[in-house]
């Protein structure tokens, strides 16, 4: 209920606060409470994962957020860094390397593709990133996305799926578009601003 999930989160907040203050114990506990409150809650579960790491114990922080890595795939920015940091500790990278993979095939999500992609870049599979980034300049484009292309491609920037992903992204920021010319802008006239064609701007397929 509403109210369960707002005691939780409100003994993250104080679970946060107390590690802040150095008192691990409390905060554990506070985080323990969360998840009485609200067992799905993801949150308290990165807090005691990060408690875990802190108090040296890399494997549990490790299986905890592989757990919830598989249990919540939408909320894996909030923790990859610190499933990265504890992976690296306990030599397990090239799991966290397989589950990024297994997630994509589950998610069309861009920001999965973009967090997929910066770890196989990290890992030296340039190639790899490269593909997962123009699948979703395809399908889902995203500035971040556009963005780890231009930096990968270099002078080799003018692809198809940079073009289409960069086309997209610039017709979601405008109302109406120039089939004629490509001018785009917020209004609407019987006139093209651009061409000067006359009845050539439309709303852009999204």
């Amino acid at each position: 209920s509403a109210i369960r999930e707002k005691l939780a989160h409100y003994c993250c907040e104080a679970a946060e606060d107390d590690d802040m203050r150095g008192d691990t114990e409390s905060a554990g506990r506070l985080a323990t409470e969360a998840l009485n409150w609200c067992d799905d809650a993801v949150w308290p579960q990165i807090i005691l994962a990060r408690l875990d790491h802190k108090g040296d114990k890399a494997q549990e922080a490790y299986d905890r957020l592989m757990r919830l890595a598989q249990a919540a795939p939408d909320r894996l920015p909030e923790f990859i860094q610190d499933l990265l940091v504890v992976s690296d500790e306990i030599d397990r990278r090239d799991d966290v390397t397989d589950l990024l993979s297994a997630l994509l095939e589950q998610t069309q999500d861009p920001q999965m593709r973009v967090i997929a992609a910066e770890e196989y870049i990290a890992r030296g599979q340039r190639v790899r990133a490269l593909d997962v980034i123009k699948q979703g300049l395809l399908t889902q484009p995203s500035p971040k996305l556009l963005r780890q292309a231009i930096e990968l491609l270099g002078e080799d920037v003018v692809s198809p799926e940079v073009i289409a992903g960069a086309q997209r992204l610039a017709s979601r920021q405008s109302a109406y578009l120039c089939g004629v010319c490509g001018f785009h802008g917020p209004s609407f006239y019987w006139q093209c601003p651009g061409c000067k064609s006359w009845d050539t701007l439309h709303r852009p397929k999204q």
